[in-house]
Parts: C-alpha cells; sequence; structure tokens
C-alpha cells in the first residue's frame, strides 16, 4: 500500500483496518505483519504507530533502502528475468507472458528474499 496516495493519517488508518485482510488477521483468523519504511514513520505519526500494535498488528520496520535489503528489488528481478526470457513482442503477448510469469512467484520465494534480506518473519 503506498501511503503517499491517502490524503490523511486518518484517511490510510481507516482503509488499512477496513481491508478485507486486516478484518480476518485481525479477529483471529491469521497473522498480520505491517512493513514501515523511514518515509511511512514520517508520515505517520508514532502515536498511530503504538495504536496499530495495541490492536495486535507486528510491525516490522524495513531498514534504510539498499536494493540488496529489499525484498521488492528480488521480486522484480525474477519478474524482468522470467519476462525476458517469454521474449513478447506485442502488447497481448506480454500480457499473456506477465500472467503466467506471477504465476510463478511463489511464497517460497516471498519467505526467501525476506530471509535473504535478512527478515526472520514466523509465518502460519
Amino acid at each position: 500500500m503506498n501511503l503517499a496516495g491517502f490524503q490523511s493519517e486518518t484517511d490510510l488508518v481507516e482503509a488499512v483496518f477496513r481491508h478485507p485482510v486486516v478484518v480476518r488477521c485481525m479477529s483471529g483468523a491469521g497473522r498480520l505483519h505491517l512493513f514501515f519504511d523511514s518515509f511511512d514513520e514520517r508520515i505517520i505519526r508514532l502515536g498511530t504507530l503504538s495504536a496499530v500494535e495495541a490492536a495486535g498488528c507486528r510491525l516490522l520496520r524495513l531498514q534504510s533502502y539498499s536494493p540488496d535489503l529489499n525484498p521488492i528489488e528480488q521480486t522484480w528481478s525474477k519478474l524482468k528475468s522470467l519476462l525476458c526470457s517469454a521474449a513478447a513482442r506485442t502488447k497481448q503477448a506480454l500480457e499473456e507472458a506477465l500472467t503466467a510469469v506471477i504465476k510463478q512467484i511463489t511464497a517460497a520465494d516471498a519467505r526467501g528474499w525476506f530471509a535473504h534480506c535478512g527478515y526472520r518473519l514466523a509465518l502460519h
């Protein structure tokens, strides 16, 4: 979720806590991890972050930006590599290739990328 798209901190908090995934996790049906980078924390007051934690969410603060320590960079790298291999040369071929490529990115990939970047998550 990109915080820059919200007009206010209140709008952001309301959007987060009304999201179906968050509602399920808050009701005990799962575990919720929220990731914040330093930019996010400058936007959101510490009191709000404390309230989010008090509501049962686990906040994980991302390290200062480094492509080697950012799991999304690993994701984009795999996505770009698979798309290049698909050699799609038309818009329709690219859309079809992208649909197929996204399905090749797995939960195991994501766990590996987070581990590679130094994050230890207890995933259920």
